[in-house]
């Protein structure tokens, strides 16, 4: 119950304050353990939330049938953990893009650093050429100008996936 009051009150003070939301938002906020962290432990600890990653991968997967040049949008990509485990899927089931274009959308800067680590050297172990455009912001806080921005990175139809984020 704790976490809905603290999402209704993130939600009402976006609508009335934006800096006050800025303060309310988990994943920006400083805990003595970061959020990200604990999402992490619970993605390797809880089954069902590793299931969910092998089912959304494999989902994005199909999306990406064919392509040669891929472009996937992650919102809440976080440290990419996903991301490395779509590209040894893509590997495995010889599905492996020659490149792939990868717009991490997070608020955090330092999972953004780390995303774009972890993505780059899960590409180079799989010889797989990896754009990687980091994009810091909450999605929900995005406008029209940001949208036009990452409409115009996506070099191929891209492939969206929020599979943790919503």
């Amino acid at each position: 119950a704790t976490i809905g009051y603290h999402i209704f009150g993130a939600a009402l003070a976006r609508r009335l304050s934006p800096p006050v939301a800025d303060e309310a938002n988990l994943y920006l906020s400083r805990f003595e353990v970061p959020q990200i962290r604990l999402f992490e432990l619970l993605a390797n600890e809880v089954p069902q939330v590793g299931l969910t990653t092998v089912i959304a991968n494999r989902c994005i997967a199909r999306a990406l049938e064919g392509q040669a040049h891929a472009t996937i949008i992650d919102v809440g990509i976080g440290t990419a953990r996903q991301m490395a485990s779509l590209f040894e899927l893509l590997h495995a089931e010889a599905r492996l893009p020659q490149r792939i274009t990868l717009i991490g959308i997070e608020p955090s800067d330092w999972s953004l650093v780390l995303a774009e680590e972890n993505a780059c050297r899960a590409a180079e172990k799989l010889g797989i050429e990896l754009e990687f455009h980091p994009v810091r912001a909450p999605v929900e806080l995005l406008n029209q100008q940001d949208w036009a921005r990452l409409a115009a990175l996506c070099p191929t139809r891209p492939v969206i996936n929020g599979s943790f984020a919503f």
